[in-house]
């Protein structure tokens, strides 16, 4: 895939759900509905991060089941915009 096919789907996916840092798992359900593949997804989130589109990182989020286990989730977020 080209990398203004990747910029494209990664605009998709971020202005679905209108904020610049998204759960893995919204990333990846947003492109199973798009009938995508999990080879296809993993790809297209690597190659978004080879090219500088996205930066991936871990939340660590409160397990209101169990306080004291937090939760950590992958996150995927857009680049700030240089000023």
């Amino acid at each position: 895939m080209k990398k203004k096919e990747i910029e494209k789907l990664i605009k998709e996916v971020f202005n679905r759900y209108g904020k610049n840092r998204i759960f893995e798992e919204e990333f990846i359900q947003y492109f199973k509905q798009k009938e995508m593949t999990p080879k296809e997804i993993d790809q297209l989130w690597s190659d978004a991060l080879f090219f500088n589109l996205i930066k991936v990182g871990v939340w660590t989020i409160r397990n209101e089941s169990n306080p004291l286990e937090p939760l950590t989730k992958i996150v995927f977020e857009l680049p700030e915009e240089p000023e």
